[in-house]
């Protein structure tokens, strides 16, 4: 089973937004997020995907 290791990502938008970075392969999402519970959310989504496939 593959490590993913969340980090939040602030993106320098007028209205504060989020993105999450993944340790695996670097990934990261392309969506943002308004709140870090989102981010941290959707990044479960992919390493559960990730680790399924």
């Amino acid at each position: 089973m593959t490590a993913h290791t969340f980090t939040l990502v602030p993106v320098p938008t007028p209205s504060r937004q989020y993105r999450w970075s993944c340790s695996c392969s670097n990934e990261a999402s392309q969506a943002f997020f308004a709140t870090e519970a989102q981010a941290k959310r959707a990044h479960g989504d992919h390493a559960q995907a990730k680790n399924a496939g």
